[in-house]
């Protein structure tokens, strides 16, 4: 016999659909979607948002009304706003993932298909994998969950441009939005401490990583474990547009690694300080600016892949 909660089945599976995501072209996954679950015979509840920010308190609802799983259908910033409703819960809601956003970073990390039908059948299969969960937390007394890639300095910038491309695909977007930020961004004083390890000086960037991928396919930390209890920090250090250009398409492979201007250590806790308020992006979105620590919560999230 299942157990109810709040009138839903603890077997239902929830889906949020972020309409907008990919450019408006999320919505048309709906019928595919509708048909699969269908077919299966799983108890499904639908719910496709109606405007920027609703994703957090329909999946609280969900949470609260014993949906044991919840499927984002979107892009990494959906994924972050259902995998952050899940982790503030308490709760031991797993989280599904059908990719369909500019980056789709964290199901390229988990190795989940970017195929509707395909994601689909990782969800109903019902494999699962614990992973880790970053926070970010301000001086202010904000905080914010993040999966994949939270970063500052140039990074940032560029998340800011590529939250309004209209460009096609998962990379495009990335790299028109690196193309113009390289024209306005300045490299900047900043201090990381984290434990034994520490950073002060110039630098371009600094990536707070718990996946291996981000800005759409960038591999910007290869060495980076989702689930080892660690964050990985890389900093990209004083390089001049000129050198940007020549390393960029290197980031793809994670060739970058081999720069002389580049650091990377891995640490729990990573206290971020900076010569001028710099915007903090957390799993591609802006939240907001620096001082910031974060830090890592192992094991924190259930996942289907």
């Amino acid at each position: 016999m299942i157990e109810r909660v709040a009138g839903v089945d603890i077997e239902t599976i929830g889906v949020i659909l972020n309409p907008a995501a990919a450019g408006g072209k999320t919505i048309k996954l709906l019928p595919l979607i509708t048909e699969a679950l269908d077919r299966s015979g799983r108890r499904h509840d639908i719910y496709v948002t109606a405007y920027a920010g609703e994703t957090p308190g329909v999946a609280r609802q969900m949470i609260s009304q014993g949906h044991s799983t919840i499927v984002a259908v979107g892009g990494d910033g959906t994924i972050n706003e259902v995998a952050s409703a899940i982790l503030e819960s308490g709760e031991e809601t797993t989280l599904g993932i059908v990719p369909s956003g500019h980056g789709s970073d964290l199901a390229r990390t988990l190795s989940i298909p970017r195929e509707t039908d395909k994601a689909l059948y990782r969800i109903l299969r019902g494999s699962k994998r614990q992973i880790d969960a970053g926070m970010a937390q301000f001086d202010d007394g904000m905080s914010r969950h993040f999966l994949n890639v939270a970063g500052l300095g140039f990074d940032s910038v560029v998340a800011k441009y590529a939250v309004g491309s209209k460009l096609p695909g998962s990379t495009l977007p990335y790299i028109g939005s690196v193309l113009r930020a390289m024209r306005v961004y300045k490299n900047m004083e900043m201090r990381i401490d984290a434990g034994p390890n520490s950073f002060e000086g110039r630098a371009c960037s600094v990536l707070i990583a718990n996946a291996k991928y981000f800005a759409g396919g960038m591999k910007i930390a290869p060495m980076a474990d989702i689930a080892d209890g660690k964050l990985d920090v890389a900093v990209l250090g004083d390089l001049s547009r000129f050198e940007l250009v020549r390393a960029t398409p290197s980031v793809y492979k994670g060739n970058h690694v081999k720069h002389k201007k580049f650091t990377h250590f891995p640490a729990t806790t990573i206290r971020v300080t900076t010569e001028r308020p710099a915007q903090v992006q957390v799993d591609g979105e802006l939240i907001d600016v620096t001082p910031v620590t974060f830090s890592v919560q192992p094991g924190a999230l259930n996942v289907f892949v």
